[in-house]
Parts: C-alpha cells; sequence; structure tokens
C-alpha cells in the first residue's frame, strides 16, 4: 500500500492524538500516532462530520516486549534526513545558477 500525503495537505498546527487499538484478529495491542490532514470545510455537511482524512503510524505492544517505538523513530528521523539532504543539494543548484 502507498501512502502520499501533499505539502498542502499538511496541518498548519500538528492535531496529534495517541489511540489505542485491540485487534482482536491478533490478540494484540496497538498503540498509534495519528496526524489529521487538512481539509476543506465544504466537504463537511455539518461541525460533527468529522470524517478528515489522517495518517495513523500504529506500533505493537506486547507484555514481553513493551513497544518499539524506537523502529518508528528511526524511519521518520530518516524521512526527515532525507528532505533535508535533498533541500540541502538544491540550495547548492540554487547557488550555483546564481553564481
Amino acid at each position: 500500500m502507498r501512502v502520499n500525503v501533499y505539502g498542502e495537505e499538511l496541518p498548519n498546527d500538528l492535531d496529534v492524538r495517541s489511540v489505542a487499538h485491540l485487534s482482536t484478529s491478533a490478540g494484540r495491542m496497538f498503540y498509534g500516532v495519528r496526524m489529521f490532514l487538512k481539509s476543506p470545510e465544504e466537504l463537511h455537511h455539518s461541525p460533527n462530520d468529522d470524517d478528515r482524512s489522517a495518517v495513523t503510524i500504529w506500533v505493537p505492544w506486547t507484555r514481553e516486549k513493551g513497544h518499539d517505538f524506537a523502529k518508528v523513530r528511526v524511519i521518520l528521523m530518516g524521512m526527515i534526513n532525507a528532505l533535508d539532504d535533498k533541500e540541502e543539494g538544491l540550495d547548492e543548484i540554487e547557488r550555483g545558477r546564481k553564481g
């Protein structure tokens, strides 16, 4: 599965929520962090209509091992570092054009 989130959909102020879910099929508890994306008002029929798109990252929890948040943190930080590297490269290209 692929999830595409465009920069225009990222919220100005994060509405991050911690959620818990018990998977009955796997018999395990999962904890997640959810970020709601921007949603145009015209898509909502009433103030109570909260049908916004969201990205949720689920982390399994077991009594023996606890949470594996470190794995998720490494992946997310890798994504941020990749963006930083790309931005730095684009800055160097732009400086070369001006020079």
